[in-house]
This record gives structure tokens, C-alpha cells and sequence, in this order.
């Protein structure tokens, strides 16, 4: 019996959680990512988009910066994206710095 209810999308919060303990990634790259995300609420932008390309691309950026060996292919495939939406995400979070 179905109820007819929705389920939301986990918040990309969420999503930025579950990515950065599944890479195993540092504590500061962790914090970074939640700040940018944070960064990207703030100015609303990414409103509308797949709330898993926000965190994936906000988790690759930096893991960028922190010189953290994750690819492109790997952090979309766990996030359940395409790379090109993970790009997408990844030009907006650098347009927004700009």
C-alpha cells in the first residue's frame, strides 16, 4: 500500500557527509566544503539543482585545494551524477569566489 507521500532530497549537507567519509577524506577538507557550501546558500545560488552535484562539487574544489587525490569520475560516481553535472556545479562555486 502506497501512501502517496514525497520523500525531499537529502540536503547536500547530507550528500557532503556521505562523499567525504566515503573518500575517507581529512577533517579540513570536510570543514572547507561545508563552509563553501554554506558560502553557496548564502547567495542562493544552486537553488534548483541536484542537490548531489552541489556537494560533489563543492567536495571536489576542495580537494583541490588540499591536494587530495580524488578524480572527477570518482567523486561523481559516488554522488550519483554525471561528471558533466559535477563540472556544471564546479563552475558556479568558482563564479560565486569571483
Amino acid at each position: 500500500m502506497e501512501l502517496g507521500l514525497e520523500v525531499a532530497p537529502p540536503h547536500p549537507r547530507e550528500t557532503l557527509a556521505r562523499l567525504g567519509s566515503e573518500f575517507g577524506v581529512p577533517p579540513a577538507v570536510r570543514k572547507r566544503a561545508i563552509e563553501l557550501l554554506g558560502e553557496l546558500n548564502a547567495v542562493k545560488a544552486g537553488t534548483g539543482c541536484n542537490p548531489a552535484g552541489i556537494a560533489a562539487g563543492c567536495l571536489y574544489l576542495t580537494a583541490c585545494e588540499f591536494e587530495c587525490s580524488l578524480t572527477q569520475r570518482e567523486i561523481a560516481t559516488a554522488a550519483e551524477i554525471s561528471v558533466v553535472t559535477l563540472r556544471a556545479r564546479m563552475e558556479d562555486l568558482i563564479d560565486l569566489r569571483e
